[in-house]
């Protein structure tokens, strides 16, 4: 995504609109069904409620994976995840070869077939080749969907509409997994409940177009003009009647687009000696915050103890306020000092929920509370991991830390069975709040167009030492009196 394509489009549409706000809000409905398939399992393979096989048909049950074969629950997890991590990998180039929209659809369709096909398989074998399939489909489709609002919003709005709608969505899936699954006995009636919506995905095709700034990437100008004018009717501008003013547009963004550098290799996050530095510290806050969601969403049954579904639910509310605080410390506060902050307050939080296990309303307390800062942090994430990212290497580097954060998810079942996990969770928080300092703040700040600028960009910029030139003022100005 470059600087020069996003000018083009925000000139022709503006910032945000009508247009963009109704194609944000529909395409972030798929994050309903998203975290259904995503964080379900601690509510159906085994009874959370612990009150034996009469009252549920669960998945351990139903496929008798009793004994040994009770350690391919835990092996479908990190299938599961290893498919999401594949489908880091592969949506980003499909989606820039064959388009957002076609790539998305294809995805969609695999998505919902291989959802509705685990209530026809009768072998967990079967059941654990279609849980990789559904992963990577679906974390592609919402990557692919979430690249399309991004490239139809500017500036700011990037922010409070993105962020507003996918993760509101994924929220309200949240309390809705809890809540159906606290209905339904029966796995297969819960998965039919929360897997039917995606059937609906066919309303794609006729209400989304192609992205505009795709098409202009592509040279395929007519058609970026026909969705820029459709897009300009519905946010109340006169279209593009004159094809000067859309040619000027266009050769603004050639003129801008040529004079960075194309340095955007699979390995490019790693060749200079800033990028690498920066990347290694994402990694590592990636890498922190999936074991921490994932850890604690996947193992509520261990904290919840007989009444998981509560602190399902309760996961799943804090994520609406978590939210609104992301988006007035991202717009407010900036990126680095609220990042380093909630990564410490997570770590603690985590912590404590590990000492006072044996206490369910304080165990319980703490963990919600770790929920709700690694959601907030999670946001801010997002956003400050495109921003510290030259141009040609953004999509690079975010697929990269997608990659490193998936792996967190797929180990965290492991460290949650070591007994102390969530205290593991905490450590590496308090861990990743540390390096996270020496990042360069990027709110209000030119962002690197090319792999030079990316290197010379915020150096000498780091949290700890402006505090430490701060507390040498201090002194100074103390010892003068």
């Amino acid at each position: 995504m470059s600087r020069a394509s996003e000018s083009v489009i925000s000139e022709a549409i503006g910032d945000v609109g009508r247009w963009q706000v109704k194609k944000a809000l529909l395409l972030g409905l798929n994050s309903v069904p998203l975290v259904f398939h995503i964080v379900v399992y601690p509510l159906i393979d085994v009874d959370p409620g612990g009150g034996g096989e009469a009252d549920r048909v669960t998945l351990q049950n139903y496929f008798d994976l009793n004994g040994d074969s009770e350690n391919l629950l835990n092996l479908r997890q990190v299938i599961f995840f290893f498919g999401m991590l594949f489908g880091c990998l592969t949506s980003g180039p499909l989606s820039d070869r064959f388009g957002r929209k076609y790539t998305m659809l294809a995805l969609m369709t695999v998505w919902s077939f291989s959802a509705m096909a685990h209530l026809l398989v009768d072998d967990f074998k079967l059941f654990m080749g279609l849980q990789f399939a559904l992963a990577v489909s679906s974390q592609s489709a919402w990557t692919v969907a979430w690249i399309w609002t991004m490239e139809s919003l500017g500036g700011k709005w990037r922010t409070i509409v993105g962020l507003g709608t996918f993760f509101i969505a994924w929220s309200l899936g949240y309390v809705l997994t809890a809540l159906v699954c606290w209905q339904l006995t029966d796995w297969r009636e819960a998965w039919f409940a929360m897997s039917a919506p995606t059937l609906f995905f066919v309303i794609y095709a006729f209400a989304i177009p192609e992205s505009p700034m795709w098409l202009v990437i592509r040279g395929r100008n007519d058609e970026a003009r026909e969705t820029v004018n459709a897009a300009r009717i519905d946010n109340g501008l006169k279209p593009l009647d004159d094809d000067i003013v859309w040619c000027k547009m266009l050769e603004a963004y050639r003129s801008e687009s040529d004079d960075g550098d194309s340095d955007s290799g699979p390995l490019s996050v790693l060749k200079a000696p800033n990028a690498r530095k920066r990347s290694l510290i994402l990694f590592t806050v990636w890498f922190s915050c999936t074991l921490t969601y994932f850890g604690l969403s996947l193992n509520s049954s261990d904290i919840g103890g007989n009444n998981p579904y509560l602190v399902f639910v309760c996961y799943g509310l804090v994520e609406f306020p978590a939210i609104g605080l992301a988006i007035v410390a991202i717009v407010t506060l900036g990126r680095r000092l609220p990042m380093t902050l909630l990564l410490l307050s997570m770590g603690l939080s985590c912590v404590a929920a590990a000492f006072v296990q044996d206490h369910f309303a304080w165990s319980m307390t703490f963990a919600v509370l770790g929920k709700f800062f690694v959601t907030v942090v999670f946001q801010v994430l997002y956003v400050y991991t495109a921003e510290l990212y030259a141009t040609p290497m953004r999509n690079t580097g975010v697929a990269w830390c997608a990659l490193v954060g998936r792996i967190g998810g797929m180990v965290s079942p492991l460290i949650a069975d070591l007994g102390m996990g969530v205290a593991v969770f905490g450590l590496t928080a308090i861990f990743s709040a540390g390096l996270s300092a020496f990042l360069p703040e990027t709110k209000d700040k030119r962002l690197p167009q090319t792999t030079q600028e990316g290197e010379t960009f915020g150096i000498g910029d780091n949290l700890w030492r402006n505090v430490s030139c701060d507390v040498k003022h201090v002194i100074k100005r103390y010892r003068k009196q």
